[in-house]
């Protein structure tokens, strides 16, 4: 199940998991090898995701991965972000981030910052909506 990977390894010293796994039965592409602790050979980062070798010797497509608890197109893993754009806020903007932060707190009973990751900190769970 995706929302429960099976699958997960370690890339550039980063715990990743493995999302939307399927068989590749296509022509193997270009692209650029990404190395996977502990497998034999490579993973191939193309267009569509991310290619594993299995033991078989069939490929099985990654096309999304969860790393650092973030999530990425496994085709685009590793690539240079564009620069974040400044974001200027209205007055009754930043009234509603104070409002909400506060509505966070007294659900997680934690304090609430820009980095906050709701989903670590239980946001996710259904015992929150109860």
């Amino acid at each position: 199940m995706d929302s429960s990977p099976g699958a997960r390894g370690v890339i550039d010293g980063k715990e990743v998991r493995f999302f939307g796994a399927s068989l590749w039965r296509k022509r193997l592409p270009q692209g650029k090898e990404i190395v996977i602790d502990k497998l034999q050979n490579p993973a191939l980062q193309h267009s569509k995701g991310l290619l594993v070798k299995g033991s078989d010797g069939k490929f099985v497509n990654i096309e999304r991965l969860s790393v650092e608890g973030k999530m990425v197109a496994a085709a685009k893993y590793g690539q240079a972000s564009q620069a974040a754009a400044t974001v200027e806020l209205t007055d009754a903007e930043k009234l509603v981030i104070s409002s909400l932060r506060d509505v966070w707190k007294s659900i997680l009973s934690i304090d609430i910052t820009d980095a906050t990751d709701f989903f670590k900190s239980g946001g996710g769970s259904m015992d929150v909506v109860r």
